[in-house]
C-alpha cells in the first residue's frame, strides 16, 4: 500500500551530491522553504515556497538551473542550499475604530468616505443613509434598542443612490440623493415603514436604474427626478400629518413642494442657497443665504408665508430638527457647537459641545465635535426620537452619538470612513493612527466593538483645505526628545503632535522618518537605464523650537544597479512612503515595486518585484516575487511570485515593512477577479519565504466584512512588541469601516539550516512512477496535442490557472448548451493494469453556478478501453435550500450548505481503483470507497480521462479545470519499497512509496 508522506521540517544534514540531490529532516511538522545560494549569499533560484510537511527526512533536488528554468552559465563549484522551517502564527485579530457587536458579517456598520450623512426615527427604528458606499446600499437601519448592529433591507451587494437625506412622516420613508456615476442625476424615493418595499407615486412617479457596478439598484417610482448641474438635494423634510415633502436644491436657489403621496410637483420656490430643513406641525424651518435660519408657515396650497421667526447669533448654520418643544441647530466653522432654541420664541435655550471643538486641542470627548471630515464632507444631521433623546452626526470623528432629552451622552456608534492610510508609532506601539484619528490600543484586551482600542485624538483640525484622499498622517514616531512628529500628507509636512494639536515645523522631507529618528531619502529615478538611491541621514539635535535637525550629508544606504524591467526599481512605498525602515538588523536594503506597469505606460514590469542590496552596495544580494503572466487566472499565488493576471490593476501592491530581519510585503489587489485582496508575504531578510497570510474577495466570499477580508488595504504597517510578536496594522476602504490588525507570533519557530552542495553537472531527473497527463501541452491553445481531444461546443484553453511554467500547463473549460454533450479527454494508452491504478490532481468548478440544482451535469470521468464508465466525480445543487452534494460514483463524499466554496477552487482529487473497488479522496473529505460507475467495465484498462458536459439549463455557466493530473499503474498499497517525488505546480509535494 502507499504511503502518502506531506513532507516539512529541516534536516541537520544535507548530503554533497554531484547528481543535485540534498536531504533534509524535520523534528516535528512545519512550513518549509527552500533556496539556493552563492557562497556570497546572492540567491540563485528558490526552490519552493510555504510548503507544509510533518516530521520526517526527506530528499529534493536542484537541476542547477535557475528560477527561469536556466542553466547556470559559468557555476561556482558549490553552493549553498538553505531550508527554511517554521510554525509562524498569522492571526487576524480585528479591527479598530468601530463599534459594532459584530467583527464580520452584514450587520457590521460600515460607509465608504464618510460616516452616516441622515437619520429619521420613526418608533424603535432608526433609519439612516451614508452619501456615496461604493458597491453597496447607502441606504440601512438600524434598532435603536441594538444599535450596534446594521440591517440592510435592499441587499448587502446593491448599489443604490448617492443618499444624503432621509425623513419620515411614520408611514413612509423619504430618501433624496444623487448617481455618483451621473451626477447632475438627482431625484427622490420612498419605501414603506410597514415593509421596506418600494413605494409607487402612481403616472408622477419614474423608473431608475443606477449605472454602476454589478449589483445596481433599480428603483421602480422615483419622484423630484432632476438631470441638470448642481441639482444634487441639499435638505429634505416631510410633513407627519398633512401633504407635503420638501426638497431643497441649494445649487439651484430652488425649493421644490411635492405631494408626498401623489410625487406630483405642486410648487417650486425660490430662496438663495436653500438647505437644511426640518418641519414640525405646518411651520417649516430652513437655512437660506449665508447664515439665515428662519420659520414660515405652510400654506394650505404648500406655497410658504414670509419668515415668521429668524434666527439671530448663528455663525455656520448646518443641519437642523425640530420637535414640539425644541429646536436644534448645528453651528459649525469656528464654533463647532449644536444650538438649541424654543420654536416659539426663538429665544436660545442651551447648547452642546465645546466651543471651538478641536481648535485648540486634538483630545477627543463625547461632547466634543467636528461638523467636518478630513475629506471636507460636511454633511451631518440631527434626529430626534420619540423618547425625545437626540442623535447627532459628528463626521469628522465618524462617530454618531446619542444623548439623553437632557442632553446626557448615552452610547456612540463609530465606523471609520475608507481609512486609506494606517500608522503605528514604534517606539510607542499603543498609539495607532486611521487618517487623521489616534487610537489608544490595550494588547491585553481583545479586540471588538468595546475592548482593545479607545478614540482618543483628532488631529485633523489644523491640516490644509481638503483636495484629495491623500490627505492622511504617516511616520508618526516618538523621537529622543520625547516629542512625537510624523508627516502630514494635508501640506503641513514634518509636524509635531502637540498638546494644541498638529504643529507645522516648517519642513518637508522627500523619504520617511525612521524608528531611530533619523531619515531615509529616495534620489534616482527607476528609469531603465537609471538608479535608485537610497541615503540615510542621522537625526543631530532638535532647534529651541523643537524642530528635528537632519544631517544634510547623509551615509549611503543603497544604490541599484542600472534598472531593467526585471528588477525590483521602484521607489519603496510607492505614492508615499509609509514604512519606518528599509535597512534589515543583518544590513540589507529591501526594494519592493509594488507596480504592475512601468510608469503611465502599458509596458509590464516582467521580472523581480522584491530584492535586497547589501547597506553601501550597488548588486542585487536576492531577488523574489517574479510575476506570474498577465494572462493568468488563476488563484492568488504563493510567496515567491508577484501577481499581474486576473484583471488586476496597475496598483495591485501596497508597500513593505521591515523590522528587525523580517520582510514583510502587502498585496491589495484593486480589481483582481473583480474584487481585491487582503494578502501580506512574509520572508527573512536573506530572501527565504517564511509564509503568506489573508485573503482575498473570492476566497471570502461575496458577504460583507468577511474574515480578514479588506478593500484597498493600503499602507501596512508592522510594529514590535516587548515579547517578541509582530503586529500588522492596514486600512480598509469599504469592507469593516476600521483598521484591521494582525498578530505575528511564534517567531522563535523559523530556523534555517545552510548546507554545502556542489554544483550539480552530472543532474539527470529522479525516476517518476506516474506519467503527468498535461506534459507536453503547449500554453494558450486548444488542448488538441499530446494526446489530448475535444469535441462539442465548448471553450477550452491550456496555462490560465497555474502560474509555473513547467511544461505541464493546466487545462480549463466551459460550456453552456441547452442540448447536446461535450468533452475534453486525455489518453492514457494501452493499460493492462493487474491489481490497481490511481489518477491524481487538482480540480476546480471555478465560475460553475454550483447550487442551481441537478442539471448542471458536468463530470469528471475515467473510462475503460470500451468507453463504459469506470469512475464519475460529480456534484448537484439544491437551488432553494443551497446544500451541495458531492458524489463519487453516485456515492456521496459531501453534502451541506456553503460547499460551493470548496467546488470553486482548485482542490485535490484522487481516484483508485483497487481490485475493482474505486476510492474517491476529494479536497479534506473522508474517503469513500465503492464500486466501479459501470458494473459491464473493465477495470483493468483504463483508457480515457475526460471533463464531461451534458446539455441543459443554458443560462447556467459550468466550467472544469485540471491542473497536474498524475497516472499512477501497478502501485502497490501495502509493500511500500522506493522513494518517489512528485511536485504539484510548488504547491506541496508528497513522498510515496511503492
Amino acid at each position: 500500500m502507499k504511503n502518502l508522506i506531506v513532507i516539512l521540517t529541516l534536516i541537520p544534514a544535507i548530503v554533497k551530491s554531484q547528481s543535485g540531490v540534498f536531504t533534509f529532516t524535520l523534528t516535528g511538522s512545519a512550513r518549509t522553504s527552500a533556496a539556493v545560494f552563492k557562497k556570497d549569499s546572492t540567491l540563485v533560484r528558490t526552490l519552493w515556497a510555504d510548503r507544509t510537511y510533518p516530521a520526517g527526512t526527506y530528499t529534493e533536488y536542484w537541476d542547477g538551473k535557475d528560477d527561469y528554468g536556466k542553466s547556470i552559465s559559468s557555476p561556482d563549484a558549490t553552493y549553498n542550499i538553505k531550508v527554511l522551517s517554521n510554525n509562524v502564527n498569522y492571526t487576524w485579530e480585528g479591527v479598530i475604530g468601530n463599534t459594532s457587536s459584530a467583527q464580520v458579517g452584514t450587520s457590521v456598520h460600515r460607509g465608504l468616505y464618510t460616516s452616516m450623512t441622515g437619520m429619521a426615527i420613526t418608533g424603535t427604528t432608526a433609519y439612516f443613509c451614508q452619501g456615496y458606499s461604493e458597491g453597496m446600499s447607502s441606504e440601512a437601519k438600524f434598532s435603536t434598542t441594538n444599535p450596534q448592529v446594521r440591517q440592510d433591507f435592499f441587499g448587502t451587494d446593491v448599489s443604490t443612490m448617492n443618499a444624503d437625506y432621509v425623513v419620515t412622516d411614520g408611514t413612509n420613508i423619504y430618501w433624496a440623493g444623487y448617481n455618483a456615476y451621473s451626477t447632475s442625476n438627482s431625484f427622490v424615493h420612498a419605501i414603506k415603514v410597514s415593509d421596506n418595499s418600494q413605494v409607487s407615486f402612481g403616472a408622477n412617479g419614474s423608473s431608475y436604474s443606477m449605472t454602476h457596478l454589478s449589483f445596481p439598484k433599480n428603483y421602480t417610482s422615483v419622484i423630484d427626478k432632476l438631470n441638470t448641474t448642481n441639482s444634487k438635494p441639499t435638505g429634505l423634510a416631510v410633513q407627519q400629518s398633512g401633504n407635503y415633502l420638501f426638497v431643497a436644491h441649494g445649487g439651484l436657489n430652488q425649493l421644490h413642494v411635492l405631494n408626498k403621496t401623489t410625487g406630483q410637483l405642486v410648487k417650486n420656490l425660490s430662496y438663495v442657497n436653500v438647505r437644511g430643513l426640518a418641519i414640525y406641525g405646518s411651520t417649516l424651518w430652513m437655512v437660506t443665504a449665508t447664515n439665515t435660519v428662519r420659520k414660515h408657515n405652510i400654506n394650505s396650497d404648500g406655497s410658504l408665508s414670509s419668515p415668521v421667526l429668524t434666527l439671530s447669533g448663528i455663525g455656520t448654520p448646518g443641519a437642523i430638527a425640530v420637535n414640539g418643544t425644541t429646536l436644534a441647530v448645528i453651528d459649525a466653522g469656528t464654533n463647532q457647537i449644536v444650538r438649541f432654541f424654543n420654536p416659539s420664541t426663538g429665544a436660545q435655550t442651551a447648547t452642546l459641545g465645546t466651543p471651538g471643538g478641536y481648535a485648540s486641542s486634538p483630545d477627543v470627548t463625547n461632547t466634543k465635535f467636528l461638523f467636518n471630515d478630513f475629506r471636507g464632507n460636511t454633511n451631518s444631521f440631527i434626529a430626534f426620537a420619540p423618547d425625545g433623546s437626540m442623535w447627532l452626526g459628528d463626521p469628522g470623528n465618524y462617530r454618531e452619538l446619542h444623548f439623553s432629552a437632557s442632553r446626557a451622552f448615552i452610547e456612540n456608534i463609530m465606523s471609520l470612513g475608507a481609512p486609506y492610510s494606517a500608522c503605528v508609532d514604534p517606539n510607542n506601539i499603543t498609539r495607532a493612527f486611521a487618517n487623521y484619528l489616534e487610537f489608544a490600543i490595550d494588547y491585553t484586551k481583545p479586540l471588538s466593538g468595546t475592548s482593545g482600542w479607545k478614540l482618543v485624538k483628532n488631529w485633523g483640525f489644523k491640516t490644509q483645505t481638503p483636495t484629495s484622499n491623500i490627505r492622511k498622517l504617516l511616520n508618526v514616531v516618538t523621537l529622543s526628545n520625547g516629542r512625537t512628529y510624523g508627516q502630514d500628507y494635508g501640506g503641513l509636512g514634518v509636524v509635531e503632535l502637540s498638546s494644541s494639536g498638529l504643529r507645522s515645523t516648517g519642513i518637508t522631507i522627500t523619504g520617511a522618518i525612521n524608528t531611530d529618528g533619523s531619515i531615509t531619502k529616495f534620489s534616482g529615478s527607476y528609469n531603465t537605464g537609471s538608479s535608485v538611491v537610497l541615503t540615510k541621514c542621522p537625526l543631530t539635535g532638535f532647534t529651541s523650537s523643537y524642530n528635528p535637525i537632519w544631517s544634510s550629508t547623509g551615509t549611503l544606504l543603497a544604490s541599484t544597479p542600472p534598472n531593467t524591467m526585471k528588477d525590483p526599481n521602484n521607489f519603496p512605498g510607492n505614492v508615499s512612503p509609509t514604512s519606518y525602515n528599509f535597512l534589515s538588523s543583518t544590513g540589507k536594503v529591501i526594494f519592493y515595486n509594488p507596480s504592475k506597469y512601468y510608469g503611465g505606460t502599458s509596458t509590464i514590469y516582467d521580472g523581480y518585484h522584491l530584492g535586497a542590496i547589501k547597506v553601501g552596495g550597488n548588486k542585487w544580494l536576492w531577488k523574489n516575487q517574479r510575476v506570474t503572466s498577465n494572462g493568468y487566472k488563476g488563484s492568488f499565488p504563493k510567496a515567491d511570485y508577484f501577481e499581474i493576471g486576473n484583471g488586476v490593476n496597475q496598483y495591485g501592491g501596497s508597500n513593505v515593512s521591515v523590522v528587525g530581519n523580517n520582510v514583510i510585503t502587502g498585496y491589495h489587489g484593486e480589481f483582481w477577479k473583480n474584487a481585491q485582496t487582503n494578502y501580506y508575504n512574509h520572508y527573512l531578510d536573506d530572501g527565504l519565504i517564511v509564509g503568506q497570510f489573508g485573503t482575498d474577495g473570492i476566497t471570502a466570499g461575496v458577504s460583507r466584512a468577511a474574515y480578514g477580508y479588506a478593500g484597498n488595504a493600503l499602507t501596512p504597517v508592522v510594529v514590535k512588541d516587548a515579547n517578541g510578536n509582530l503586529y500588522l496594522y492596514h486600512g480598509d476602504e469599504s469592507q469593516h469601516a476600521g483598521i484591521h490588525r494582525w498578530k505575528i507570533s511564534n517567531l522563535s519557530s523559523i530556523k534555517e539550516q545552510t548546507v554545502s552542495i556542489a554544483y550539480p553537472k552530472s543532474y539527470t531527473t529522479p525516476v517518476s512512477d506516474h506519467i503527468n497527463l498535461h506534459s507536453g501541452l503547449p500554453l494558450s491553445v486548444v488542448p488538441a496535442t499530446a494526446g489530448w481531444t475535444s469535441s462539442g461546443t465548448l471553450t477550452s484553453i491550456t496555462g490560465t490557472k497555474k502560474y509555473v511554467l513547467d511544461g505541464a500547463p493546466d487545462i480549463f473549460t466551459s460550456f453552456v448548451q441547452l442540448t447536446g454533450t461535450a468533452a475534453v479527454q486525455k489518453d492514457l494508452g494501452t493499460n493492462n493494469v493487474t491489481t490497481s491504478w490511481k489518477i491524481s490532481g487538482d480540480v476546480s468548478f471555478e465560475f460553475s453556478d454550483v447550487t442551481v440544482g441537478s442539471g448542471i451535469m458536468s463530470y469528471v470521468d475515467v473510462l475503460d478501453a470500451y468507453g463504459k464508465i469506470l469512475a464519475r466525480f460529480n456534484y448537484s445543487g439544491n437551488p432553494t435550500t443551497k446544500v451541495v452534494t458531492i458524489y463519487g460514483n453516485k456515492k456521496i463524499i459531501a453534502s451541506a450548505i456553503g460547499l460551493s466554496t470548496t467546488l470553486l477552487q482548485f482542490q485535490p482529487l484522487e481516484i483508485n481503483i483497487v481490485n475493482g473497488l474505486v476510492t474517491f479522496k476529494y479536497a479534506n473529505f473522508p474517503a469513500v470507497t465503492t464500486s466501479i460507475y459501470d458494473p459491464a467495465g473493465n477495470w483493468k484498462k483504463p483508457k480515457i480521462l475526460r471533463q464531461y458536459f451534458t446539455g441543459g439549463y443554458p443560462s447556467y455557466r459550468k466550467y472544469i479545470g485540471f491542473m497536474d493530473m498524475l497516472f499512477y499503474k501497478d502501485y502497490s498499497l501495502t509493500n511500500p519499497s522506493t522513494l518517489y517525488v512528485k511536485n504539484l505546480f510548488r504547491k506541496r509535494i508528497y513522498v510515496e512509496t511503492n
